[in-house]
């Protein structure tokens, strides 16, 4: 396999928010009925809206201290 280094663009952050999995690596399947939880930066607009579009909801904004400083997350839940 030959691997090839390109810059990340917006068209590649489009198509990944839009990648599906079937078989043994969807969600749905591996978890049915269960919650699906994440957290994420709030400064991180892309990912907000990325996981917002594969259906994830907004629970909880809260700030936390982090070995970087202090700094505010969104807690996330997708229920398969």
């Amino acid at each position: 396999m030959r691997l090839i280094l390109e810059e990340f663009t917006e068209l590649y952050a489009k198509e990944i928010c839009n990648w599906k999995y079937d078989g043994e690596y969807s969600s749905t399947n591996l978890y049915p009925s269960k919650i699906i939880d994440l957290e994420v930066r709030s400064f991180n607009e892309r990912a907000v809206k990325c996981y917002k579009r594969a259906g994830f909801i907004v629970k909880e904004i809260y700030k936390k201290d982090t070995p970087i400083g202090y700094g505010e997350f969104i807690r996330m839940e997708f229920i398969c």
